[in-house]
């Protein structure tokens, strides 16, 4: 067999797989001879029309104390459709959706489906020339936006419409848009390698076929309360935004500050019963943390899924201790945008926490190909390490506006026999296990994942070539840095550049998001080469710091102090400075839910985990503090506290000696 699933129609291929996951104790599907014509037979938005007319009245959408029912998203989307296509928008064109997450940006994007168009999401904690570039490239028709983020958008002549502007109409009832399974869907930019972003085109068919071919898994219902966890140019949304609204699920979009604080979040998955959990194992890892440290509580969770980057399973083992591996059960899946999402399937138990190494992704879906391949396109047997090329109903149109790219990487199936049929060339490289397991090991070029978002080093590289005063640059992702994996830049330039690094720093933020900016700037003289005239990464040193801690301790109060301790145990690095920022630093958003913790211990007080991104300083943490009354003045109550236990416990021990001489004399 050239591939897994490589013939899913002929005879049955799923024994191996059928064994394979009953021995976790995972039911398998109901149905493994899925009929493939069927797969995206609806577009989103009439697979949504058949949801809302089946359960008008259920919540669709809870954000705090706001609610929504199908029948008025149905309502409230419609008006958007109808208000686009009175503004002469029509059937085939891109609309930019440059707006926070929450029920007006979920309804608009409703909105733009029904009015055949596509959506383009443009993530506000893009910098404005980023924004520019997503919005020129697509050649996108207009921008749905809020009035808080009007500003951003600065393309000369682009239709702009406001939220608020379309309020909620019952009765607008749009032309009939492009219900065809094969229209375009929506646009998610990804990084490229090439110095630019690279817009993905997914098709309608690709987004519910998805969750056809993985109904008998997950067996999502109206009584599911998903929690949408990650930005809506993350694909990740996708399967969380639909997941619940094509099944009669309700739908909780998660506030940014509370996706920052493990705690706020643990508290809202209580609060409104969440029962599907989609994360990055690097973000349950910050929220099992914070789980850890308080009482186990009684979560409705049903199902934890993870996907967007490696998973180790056993970082895993803390929580199935606690809860088990049954309620919730913990899936790991593997994917990419150009496949629409989610490729395999893992179910993970705990016997696979001291058994299993490396990232295991499980099986593929079984509409799903998985080709593990050689550099001449020719299988690899079980356990030998090949590139993974991917076929089946997931894979999406191409890349917008790169017929040469889109070429590349999406190619002919050799192992087909329709001439139609493509893989998708990922660039990630693995290994099938003997028992049909897939495990993951990684890129075979520079692109990586931190956090969850995919990045290329390219990108990277070519941003910082294009400044004048930088001659060679090279970017590399450091796993050997105290605070875990982080990008670093290293730039060969001419001349002595004053405050360099910080120049760099924001140059690149004008440019790129900031889970793409380097943690760390390194100048060197030229860069390392290899015996074949390359630059020799594995080479490049490991960032230093020229101070020393004494020349930061001067002059510094209680609260300077306790903070220093804290930022320097989290990020595992020293000396820190008074004036040093936490992100210059190479601290991520992850760890600021930790440092917002520890603070909130230290003062005995809870406060917005957004104080700490707009106080970025050791300094200006202190001032905040002490102002809050919690800092300096609390440490100083609470060290005379122990100096008087201590005195007393002196003076009780005193009075013990003296009673035993006196009793010894008598």
């Amino acid at each position: 067999m050239t591939g897994w699933n490589s013939s899913p129609l002929a005879g049955n291929p799923y024994t191996g797989l059928v064994q394979h996951i009953s021995s976790r104790n995972e039911r398998p599907p109901r149905s493994w001879g899925i009929d493939q014509s069927r797969h995206g037979s609806l577009s989103i938005h009439s697979s949504f029309r058949l949801v809302a007319s089946r359960f008008p009245e259920r919540v669709a959408l809870t954000e705090g104390d706001r609610e929504l029912t199908y029948a008025r998203l149905d309502a409230w989307s419609d008006a958007i459709a109808s208000h686009l296509q009175a503004n002469g928008i029509g059937p085939g064109k891109i609309i930019g959706l440059h707006a926070a997450d929450g029920i007006e940006t979920i309804a608009a994007m409703l909105g733009i489906l029904k009015a055949g168009c596509a959506y383009l999401p443009v993530d506000p904690a893009n910098p404005v020339d980023r924004i520019a570039f997503m919005l020129e490239d697509a050649g996108a028709a207009a921008v749905i936006t809020q009035n808080c983020l009007r500003a951003n958008i600065v393309e000369p002549g682009m239709t702009v419409f406001v939220t608020s502007d379309i309020p909620p109409a019952v009765g607008l009832v749009p032309d009939p848009g492009n219900d065809a399974p094969e229209a375009l869907a929506y646009v998610i930019y990804t990084s490229g390698s090439t110095g630019k972003p690279k817009g993905v085109m997914v098709s309608h068919g690709n987004v519910t076929r998805l969750f056809e071919t993985t109904r008998a898994w997950f067996e999502f219902d109206q009584n599911d309360v998903w929690a949408v966890s990650h930005s809506f140019g993350f694909d990740f949304s996708v399967w969380e935004v639909w997941g619940a609204l094509l099944h009669g699920g309700r739908l909780v979009p998660v506030p940014l500050d509370t996706r920052r604080s493990p705690v706020d979040l643990r508290e809202l998955l209580l609060r409104e019963k969440v029962t599907i959990l989609c994360q990055t194992p690097s973000a349950f890892r910050q929220f099992l943390r914070a789980e850890l440290a308080s009482a186990p509580r009684e979560y409705a969770l049903r199902k934890i899924i993870f996907g967007g980057e490696a998973l180790d399973f056993a970082t895993l083992r803390p929580w199935v201790e606690r809860y088990g591996d049954q309620q919730p059960s913990l899936i790991n899946m593997y994917g990419i945008t150009e496949i629409t999402v989610h490729a395999t399937y893992r179910r993970i138990t705990s016997d696979d926490l001291s058994g299993a190494s490396g990232s295991l992704v499980g099986v593929p879906l079984p509409d799903t190909v998985i080709h593990i391949l050689d550099e001449c396109l020719q299988p690899v047997p079980d356990g030998a390490i090949g590139e993974f090329y991917i076929g089946g109903p997931g894979v999406a149109r191409g890349y917008l506006n790169r017929p040469e790219l889109t070429e590349a990487r999406f190619i002919a199936d050799p192992f087909s026999d329709d001439p139609a049929a493509r893989l998708y060339r990922t660039g990630d490289l693995g290994r099938r296990h003997a028992d049909g397991d897939i495990e993951y090991l990684g890129r075979i070029d520079h692109q990586v994942k931190i956090s969850g978002y995919r990045i290329e080093l390219g990108e990277i590289e070519a941003a910082l070539m294009a400044i004048p005063v930088v001659r060679e640059a090279a970017a590399i992702v450091r796993e050997d840095l105290p605070m875990g994996p982080a990008i670093v830049a290293y730039v060969a330039v001419d001349g002595d550049e004053p405050d360099l690094s910080e120049q760099l720093r924001t140059k690149l933020r004008q440019q790129m998001p900031e889970y793409m900016v380097p943690s760390f700037f390194v100048v060197l003289d030229a860069m390392p080469l290899n015996t074949n005239g390359k630059t020799d990464r594995a080479a490049l040193p490991m960032p230093q710091s020229s101070r020393s801690d004494s020349d930061l301790l001067v002059n510094t109060t209680e609260t300077q102090r306790q903070i220093l301790q804290i930022w320097g145990r989290i990020l595992g690095i020293s000396p820190i400075g008074l004036d040093d920022k936490f992100f210059d630093l190479g601290g991520r958003s992850l760890q600021i839910a930790q440092v917002h913790e520890a603070l909130c211990k230290l003062t005995s007080s809870r406060f917005p985990i957004s104080e700490l991104f707009s106080r970025s300083t050791v300094r200006q943490l202190a001032d905040f503090i002490d102002a809050k009354g919690g800092g300096q003045a609390a440490q100083q109550d609470a060290m005379h506290l122990q100096a008087s236990l201590r005195a007393q416990k002196r003076s009780a021990a005193v009075s013990k000696r003296r009673l035993a001489r006196s009793e010894h004399t008598a």
